[in-house]
């Protein structure tokens, strides 16, 4: 199911291993809009207009592999 990313949802994102993963991608690629697949086929759409939001607070929170 695709869900629109909010704030609330990057806690879940972060404690599924291959949506951190998916996430860290993202932040790296630089890119203003994506998805993020969770192993248990969730689906979340990353707006462009939102997307620097979710990159701060996670750069905040989680070191990121470059």
């Amino acid at each position: 199911m695709m869900k629109a990313l909010m704030g609330k949802d990057i806690k879940t994102i972060l404690r599924d291993p291959k949506g951190k993963e998916q996430m860290q991608t993202f932040i790296g690629s630089n890119q203003s809009s994506g998805s993020v697949e969770l192993s248990n086929g969730d689906t979340y759409r990353i707006m462009s207009t939102n997307s620097k939001e979710f990159y701060d607070y996670i750069k905040s929170k989680e070191p990121v592999a470059k």
